[in-house]
């Protein structure tokens, strides 16, 4: 069985004009980026590159519907190379105009259509936590079905993972709580997937170490501390997703889908406000599983006996990004019952993942837990 791979080139640069030097962006590039990088980064270098801006076809999470007003508007395009400078919603959307068939995107995610790379795909990461420049995951909210669904195939992997810590030291601090805890999360989901391997293992405590870290010097010295740190911040995001690549997402990431998709919650949002519920589910309901270990291993990390190592994270977690309650996002309770059909319906893979397989009922309980 294979147990392990890492399959984009990764390319590491101190400074944005190594990397404008090495690529050449030219008029045989699509460039997908946002306008702040646009402006910040780029100036005069955009005007013979053909630039999309995703947020101007929608505000929100990138969408199926989002896909095809992009591609209405580029389909005489003739272009050699997709290159993404953005977060994670930036990449994924990059990912799929890498291919020879974009749309209908719904026709991609349910697998009747084939998955075909056609162009040349660089990705550079500009938050610190999706690990999408790594991952042959795209991630779109599907209008029709009321949630987010993940394609993965190998076709999706980029040539060129390109890692740029400078381009960090203009993210807001709302951007980088939300994306490292996504690294966070990743880390979590790995370590504790059934697929995991020892080789995995590495890159999901890895993952774990240099966030938690740096979470606990951000908590002792203040939110500008973490500037001294913005290497580290990028290379966990991109470990976490060299670990999720190989081992997968679990019961955190298919819950926090539909929240996403019907309430706009910010993906690293969603996934902090059902983190801990769903590890105190697994601590309840498979208490001999991995949680153990990593309950173990959280311990030690955190200077803390191991039966309060899930309370003792969920406080420094909260001094990093404060948890809201499902409601204060427009969750009705009557909601509830029917995203957790959804999951386990659209979501089954990500359910395999978890050390756990929830039931209807269970679901329920966790997100009424939050709400």
């Amino acid at each position: 069985m294979n147990c392990f791979s890492v399959r984009p080139n990764i390319l590491y640069f101190d400074h944005f004009d190594e990397f404008t030097r090495k690529f050449l962006i030219g008029p045989k590039d699509l460039l997908i980026t946002n306008q702040k990088i646009a402006d910040t980064w780029f100036r005069e270098k955009i005007k013979t590159a053909a630039l999309i801006i995703p947020s101007d076809y929608s505000e929100g999470e990138p969408s199926d519907q989002m896909v095809e007003y992009i591609y209405n508007d580029i389909r005489y395009t003739a272009y050699d190379r997709v290159i993404a400078i953005g977060g994670g919603s930036v990449m994924d959307i990059a990912k799929l105009f890498s291919l020879k068939q974009i749309t209908p995107a719904l026709d991609l995610f349910q697998k009747s259509a084939p998955v075909i790379r056609s162009h040349g795909l660089i990705l550079v990461p500009a938050t610190c936590g999706t690990g999408s420049e790594i991952t042959n995951i795209s991630n779109l909210n599907m209008i029709s079905l009321h949630t987010k669904l993940g394609l993965t195939d190998d076709s999706l992997y980029a040539d060129y993972a390109v890692l740029i810590p400078e381009l960090l030291k203009t993210l807001p601090y709302s951007y980088f709580a939300i994306s490292t805890f996504d690294a966070l999360c990743h880390g979590v989901e790995s370590y504790l997937s059934p697929a995991a391997t020892p080789f995995t293992e590495l890159y999901s405590k890895k993952t774990i170490d240099m966030v938690l870290k740096g979470y606990m010097e951000i908590a002792a010295r203040g939110l500008d501390s973490r500037f001294e740190s913005l290497d580290n911040y990028l290379l966990a995001g991109t470990y976490g997703g060299i670990a999720i690549s190989n081992a997968g997402c679990g019961l955190i990431h298919a819950l926090a889908h539909p929240l996403g998709s019907q309430h706009r919650i910010p993906h690293g949002q969603a996934l902090r406000i059902l983190f801990t519920a769903v590890l105190k589910c697994y601590e309840t309901y498979v208490p001999d599983s991995k949680i153990r270990t990593l309950t173990a291993y959280l311990s030690d990390l955190l200077n803390c006996p191991q039966q309060n190592a899930l309370e003792r994270l969920d406080a420094l977690i909260q001094t990093i990004l404060p948890l809201q309650p499902l409601k204060t996002y427009g969750v009705r309770q009557t909601d509830l019952h029917t995203y957790a059909r959804s999951i386990q319906s659209l979501h089954q893979k990500l359910l395999n993942n978890s050390p756990y397989q929830p039931t209807l009922k269970n679901i329920d309980e966790i997100y009424r837990s939050v709400y």
